[in-house]
């Protein structure tokens, strides 16, 4: 996928996204968006998106600008 788009592997899940690390059930959002708002601002990236799939094929995509 990351040839098919032309981009850069190390700007793809820079944290990591995987939910299977441990978390309260029904808080993997909130899990994720705090891994990805510690990964930009250790970091010092300015945007970042965070997207996953929920029940029934919804797409939950969200975008974050650390300020």
């Amino acid at each position: 996928m990351v040839e098919a788009l032309n981009d850069d592997p190390d700007r793809l899940n820079i944290c990591s996204g995987a939910i299977a690390l441990g978390y309260v059930p029904g808080a993997s959002d909130e899990k994720l968006m705090a891994m990805l708002i510690h990964g930009l601002c250790a970091r010092g990236i300015r945007y970042g998106l965070q997207a996953m799939c929920e029940v029934g094929g919804v797409v939950n995509v969200k975008t974050v600008e650390a300020l």
